[in-house]
């Protein structure tokens, strides 16, 4: 999880989306958005944090955004907040630090490691659980 600074929290890809043909980028930007796990609004589990935040893996978080591709972790993250108040570890360019988050933080993490929950994400969860079956069926066949 790494913060993000108050005057970094506008735009985002979101900002940047123009109808489709606008701009070469705005269909590259509409296809990435297609392809995130969450959306603004989404309550989501941390299931992967950096090995010295890993301590807010299996906690609840609101998706706020704007999704955005991060410098430090050169994927697509979202602006998220944790649902209790319980402290939350965070990296700043000093180090981890350990925050009660307020509304006043900005906290990044990655789309790729979070998992919506809600309709939409047992959904998720069930297709890959159907996908690892087939593949254990699959694998069962062959060693047959």
């Amino acid at each position: 999880m790494v913060s993000r600074s108050s005057d970094e929290t506008t735009g985002g890809i979101w900002s940047s989306l123009q109808p489709p043909g606008m701009t070469p980028n705005a269909a590259k930007e509409e296809e990435l958005v297609m392809r995130l796990k969450c959306k603004p609004g989404d309550l989501a589990i941390v299931v992967h944090d950096e090995e010295v935040c890993s301590a807010n893996i299996g906690r609840l978080v609101r998706v706020e955004g704007p999704p955005e591709v991060h410098a430090h972790y050169g994927r697509v993250c979202w602006l998220i907040y944790p649902v209790d108040p319980r402290p939350w570890w965070v990296m700043r360019s000093s180090g981890p630090v350990q925050l009660v988050i307020t509304a006043r933080h900005f906290i990044d993490h990655p789309d790729a490691w979070l998992m919506p929950v809600g309709p939409e994400g047992q959904a998720l969860k069930r297709r890959r659980r159907a996908v690892k079956s087939s593949h254990a069926a699959e694998d069962l066949v062959v060693a047959v």
